[in-house]
């Protein structure tokens, strides 16, 4: 699934919608009974903005709070351990050719 389903969940300029995963709890559990009704399993791919291994502390403190935010989905959803958020690693940074 795609993160924008909460598109500014995250949004650091836009407090005001960081409330909307909770907000949406009854409809998140809805999507999450039509999935289990329609043997469906779902993940999260999160966007190419979320890198966990970034050395900018700030861009990982943002992708970390970018799969909690995936993570609650998936939880509100009540579709158990097979609902996932997939995550792809990978590289390496050298310090020498930051700019």
């Amino acid at each position: 699934m795609s993160s924008d389903i909460a598109p500014y969940a995250t949004h650091p300029e836009m407090p005001q919608a960081h409330g909307m995963v909770h907000e949406s709890r009854s409809e998140l559990a809805a999507l999450g009974r039509k999935a289990r009704d329609l043997d469906i399993r779902l993940s999260f791919h999160p966007s190419q903005f979320v890198v966990l291994n970034s050395p900018d502390p700030e861009l990982v403190a943002k992708s970390v709070w970018d799969l909690k935010s995936q993570a609650e989905m998936l939880d509100l959803m009540e579709l158990g351990p097979e609902a996932v958020v997939v995550i792809h690693v990978g590289g390496a940074w050298r310090r020498d050719l930051r700019p």
